[in-house]
């Protein structure tokens, strides 16, 4: 996973705003920020798009709950 398939998940899934993204994720709003540009706003460097993140997103748009999720 990298920035452009980070901010095409995001338009795919419709999020009206990062907030919204970041509230799926379960990520701050900045956090989510900074993969959206591909460079971390504190640090200046490349963000990392772990596999964690790359399995969150591929869950999130399956329509796949974290577990121990109850409505």
């Amino acid at each position: 996973m990298d920035k452009n398939d980070f901010v095409e998940w995001h338009k795919r899934l419709g999020f009206p705003s990062q907030s919204a993204g970041a509230a799926a994720l379960g990520v701050k709003r900045s956090t989510y920020a900074n993969y959206m540009g591909g460079i971390s706003r504190t640090t200046g460097k490349p963000v990392d798009y772990d596999l964690r993140l790359a399995y969150a997103c591929a869950a999130i748009e399956a329509g796949i709950k974290p577990l121990g999720y109850q409505d």
